[in-house]
This record gives structure tokens, C-alpha cells and sequence, in this order.
């Protein structure tokens, strides 16, 4: 961006809370693999963000709102900073630090920020308090055009698709309502009871808006993912073969959880559709080196490379053993180093049979599809699907040199 300024001013935050694998032999093999956990919701707390100033005359402010007439300890918001960038076509960039804590004696699963409309509160069409958005001179103007961002250098500041959360989540005091909420939102990992967490929200005012002042209206809730460890996101197995399309075979995996997940003790384990898993050989076995994998983040092991086929482009994070079948096989990720004994044994993670095979198994009714020299196997339609379906969850695509994705790709938010 050009013509930017970085001011650091200072921010309001108003605090108004209101109460509210069975095995089988193909072609019509099963599993007794269990469904996904559902993801649950709990509504926390009313609150409002008020932010007010803009480059050399940036100023802050506490207030009080009308939503303020039932207490609740739960969370605490206190911003650290503000900071705006001025972009070259006269847009704004707005950056508020929080530090959540959590004050409830509880540990809450899954803290998560979601803009709400309140009937007579807000302002219509928008998440943002009705007569609080006013320009530099107290005039009164929209928030109209007042978009949420990403913080792309913060954890805890990406935007994640909202589902399962309505307003018949919450009960307004007054008679009012929240008639609708936000399709996005921020999310922070377990709150421990007493514990903070830094955060970072975003918001872009575009050139056409002189808003000076405004107010965010959102709801706290305690927003449990649908899928709750590491999924393995992708893999290729013909890597170095004759034609191959790449030089080396990979198992790509992703985080959907709102926690950063280590993969200490964690194993790689790879078995063909008849074998058994083993750990006494390398071609079978990989014991994960420890990294940390912050949400909606991946890990790419590459295996041993080849003669023929073209280099991956990510960097890999590890150096991995395996050497996986081209079309057929299974692959498990594993708590820790012991074999897998199947699909429901109690230290997979994550578990995808994928072609065919005499006595293949899998997760869910039937495997994923078999993959070739040109094939690789994805989850579908996003890293984040895991229904613990092999033959649902994940699709075959024409595997590229740029389609692995390593710790530093562009994070995938999950609902």
C-alpha cells in the first residue's frame, strides 16, 4: 500500500454485557469409525468496542451503554492499542489489541467475537451502535461501508466463517432482540479460568466514509469447532516414479481447532491395503520432530525423493521416511509411536484408506479415491471437513508443483 501512516491512539472499549472402523474386505467394505463431534455453541455476553480518533488527532474514551443493565462476570476486553494506517486511495485500516481474560472460575472452551445486529440499538444493515459513528467535527455520519479485516501478523485475529449461532442465542434486556449475526468473526484458543490471551481485531473505513467515532456491537460465545485434533489434508504417493507428476511423495497436515496443537510424540504411519503398520521399518514409520501448528495452519512432510517428476514448491517443515503407495494404501496419524491397529485404534488422529484393496480400511463406508502419477488426494471442499467419511471427506485432484501447503501458506479459517 502506498501513502500509509502508522499512529498508535488511543481506544474505548465499552464493556456492556447482557445474560444473557470396523474392517472389511472390498468392494463393500465398513467401518464403525464414530460421526464427528457436533459443534456446540454457548452465548457468553453483550459487549461493545468503541473506538474514536484518527492519525494526529487521535484520542480515547470509556462509555457506557444502554445494554449495561445486567452485569455478568465472564470475560474482560481491555485494549492495548490502536493502530491506523491511511492507504494510498484514502481508506482506513483499523487495528484494536485486546487482552481477553477469563473471570467466570471457569475454563471456557472456545471464546469467540461475533458482530451482532440489536433491533433498536444498532444501526440498520450494520454490526455498529445507531448514533455513535459520528466524523471528526461530532457530526453525525454511517456506519455504512465499515467492513471487518483480517490481521494477517496475529494469531488470533483471523476472521472465521460463523454457523451454528443466531440471535435466539441471546435475550436482550427491554423487550429488544438480536435479529441477526455476522457471517464472520474472531476466535481466541481455550481460556483457562483466569487466563488472558492477546488478539488483535480489524476493521477497513473506506475513503467515502469520514467516520471518526464508532461503536462495534458483539456477541461472546463459547464456540466449540466441528473438528477438535490434525487432520491429514493431503497426500500424493507416486512422487519419483516414472511420469510422475512430482519428484517425491508428501502427507500435508492442518489445524481446525482454535488451539495451537504440537505434535510431540506424534507419529506418521503408512501400511499397505492388506499390511499391518509397523515401527521397525522407515519406509512404515515416522516419528513427527515437535513443531507447533497454530490454527488453520499446515505442516507439509515431504518423503525421500526421486528420480522423475517436478520439485515441490513450498519448503517442507519436515524431512519425512514413508514411502507411500502410488494408488492404494492407508495412512495414520498417530498420538504416539506405538503401530496402529486400525482405523478405531485409540492412538489415531486421524486415520484415510484411499484406493482399493483386499481387506483395505478406512474411516466411514468406503475409502477415499485412488490416487495415480497425476493424483493426489485432498479434504473437500476445505482442509476443515473431517466427518470421519474417507470416501466423503476427501476427493482426488491433478496434483501440481504449487499445490502443497507448508507452515508459512495462507491460513485456512474453519467455522
Amino acid at each position: 500500500m502506498t501513502g500509509k501512516r502508522w499512529v498508535l491512539i488511543l481506544p474505548a472499549l465499552l464493556l456492556a454485557a447482557c445474560s444473557t472402523g470396523q474392517q472389511a474386505t472390498a468392494p463393500t467394505p465398513t467401518s464403525t469409525t464414530a460421526p464427528a463431534p457436533a459443534a456446540a455453541t454457548r452465548a457468553l455476553g453483550l459487549y461493545e468496542l468503541s473506538i474514536q480518533g484518527s492519525g494526529a488527532q487521535a484520542s480515547g474514551r470509556v462509555t457506557t451503554a444502554a445494554l449495561r443493565s445486567q452485569e455478568i462476570a465472564g470475560l474482560t476486553f481491555t485494549v492495548t492499542g490502536v493502530q491506523v494506517v491511511t492507504n494510498g486511495d484514502g481508506s482506513r485500516n483499523y487495528t484494536a489489541a485486546l487482552n481477553v481474560t477469563n473471570t467466570s472460575g471457569a475454563a471456557i472452551g472456545a471464546p469467540a467475537i461475533i458482530p451482532a445486529d440489536i433491533a433498536g440499538y444498532t444501526e440498520s444493515g450494520t454490526y455498529f451502535r445507531a448514533g455513535a459513528t459520528t466524523n471528526q467535527s461530532g457530526a453525525p455520519t454511517s456506519a455504512s461501508g465499515i467492513t471487518l479485516t483480517q490481521v494477517t501478523d496475529s494469531t488470533y485475529s483471523m476472521l472465521f466463517p460463523v454457523t451454528g449461532v443466531s440471535g435466539a442465542d441471546f435475550a436482550v434486556p427491554g423487550g429488544s432482540s438480536v435479529t441477526a449475526v455476522s457471517a464472520q468473526g474472531w476466535r481466541t484458543p481455550t481460556l483457562a479460568a483466569g487466563a488472558t490471551q492477546a488478539m488483535s481485531l480489524g476493521f477497513t473505513i473506506p475513503a467515502s466514509n469520514d467516520a471518526y467515532r464508532f461503536s462495534l456491537v458483539f456477541g461472546a460465545f463459547d464456540k466449540t469447532p466441528a473438528v477438535n485434533h490434525l487432520v491429514i489434508s493431503q497426500l500424493y504417493g507416486a512422487g519419483g516414479n516414472g511420469s510422475a507428476a512430482l519428484n517425491t511423495d508428501y502427507v500435508e497436515l492442518f489445524n481446525p481447532t482454535n488451539n495451537v496443537i504440537s505434535t510431540a510424540g506424534m507419529s506418521l504411519q503408512y501400511a499397505s491395503p492388506a499390511g499391518a503398520f509397523v515401527t521397525n521399518n522407515t519406509g512404515q514409520f515416522y516419528p513427527l520432530t515437535t513443531a507447533s501448528i497454530a490454527p488453520g495452519r499446515f505442516l507439509l512432510i515431504r518423503m525421500p525423493i526421486g528420480t522423475n517428476g517436478g520439485t515441490v514448491t513450498a519448503t517442507p517443515d519436515q524431512q519425512g521416511t514413508l514411502t507411500l503407495g502410488a494408488a492404494n494404501g492407508k495412512v495414520a496419524l498417530a498420538s504416539n509411536g506405538t503401530a496402529v491397529a486400525g482405523p478405531t485404534a485409540t492412538n489415531v488422529i486421524d486415520f484415510i484408506g484411499y484406493g482399493t484393496g483386499n481387506n483395505i480400511t478406512f474411516e466411514g463406508t468406503a475409502a477415499a479415491p485412488a490416487m495415480s502419477l497425476t493424483l493426489a488426494d485432498q479434504r473437500s471442499p476445505s482442509p476443515c471437513t473431517d466427518t470421519n467419511n474417507n470416501s466423503a471427506d476427501l476427493v482426488s485432484f491433478t496434483v501440481t508443483a504449487g499445490s502443497a501447503r507448508n507452515s508459512t501458506s495462507t491460513p485456512v479459517a474453519c467455522p
